[in-house]
């Protein structure tokens, strides 16, 4: 077997994997439970921001950055969350003029409900792997993953 069919085969599972996260089923079934009318997305920005505990905050522009869409798509996405008290904009410390987006404790369990709901189905996917499959394909994921995300960067204009 040579590289292209194995390249082929991580396009066509990347493809697969996109239209399956598509669906959005673990985030659709969190908002049910605390944000039904919320934009599915938004949870992509909660994500991103640090909580209030972490003692930090991340400015829009930091969210626009990380999920590669426009500073005002990144703006109206925080203001949802603001609306649905998953996070607060505060006042930097450091600079007076800028607003800092810090995720509140609501923001906090519904990303732990999240977490649960993804790592429950992770679990039930690989249940029958090996301990040492499931760590090696973690591994290699997070390989991957990294250096998708790279070539990525480098394709993106400035």
């Amino acid at each position: 077997m040579d590289r292209t069919d194995s390249i082929e085969r991580i396009g066509g599972g990347l493809v697969q994997m996109k239209l399956m996260i598509g669906r959005r089923v673990i985030g659709r079934t969190a908002m049910a439970n605390q944000a039904a009318t919320m934009e599915v997305s938004a949870l992509d920005a909660l994500s991103i921001v640090p909580g209030a505990e972490e003692g930090q905050g991340v400015m829009i522009n930091e969210i626009a950055k990380a999920m590669r869409v426009d500073q005002s798509r990144a703006s109206r996405l925080v203001s949802t969350l603001v609306g649905h008290g998953l996070v607060e904009r505060r006042v930097s410390s450091n600079d007076a003029r800028r607003a800092l987006v810090v995720r509140t404790a609501r923001g906090s369990e519904m990303l732990a409900e999240i977490a649960q709901l993804r790592n429950a189905l992770i679990s039930e996917v690989i249940s029958d792997w090996s301990d040492a499959d499931a760590d090696r394909f973690s591994k290699l994921m997070i390989r991957f993953l990294d250096g998708f995300d790279a070539g990525l960067s480098e394709l993106e204009p400035e």
